[in-house]
């Protein structure tokens, strides 16, 4: 049985892999690259940060992982 991940999460595994730059991610987010260096140093910022960025980089990380489900 799969177990689904919540947004933060999901948006939490997105900033912390260093597979994609976080310029990549700030062009398809539209969250700004010293935002995003923020988030990887700390990823628990992520809980304060406003829904529309939790929901951008869990979107995002939904895309790019859409073959591992």
């Amino acid at each position: 049985m799969q177990t689904s991940i919540s947004d933060l999460e999901k948006a939490q595994l997105m900033v912390s892999d260093k597979n994609y730059p976080l310029s990549e991610v700030a062009k398809v987010t539209g969250i700004s690259h010293p935002t995003l260096k923020l988030y990887r140093a700390n990823p628990e910022k992520l809980r304060m940060a406003a829904w529309e960025r939790v929901n951008a980089l869990a979107t995002y990380y939904d895309e790019t992982h859409q073959n591992e489900k």
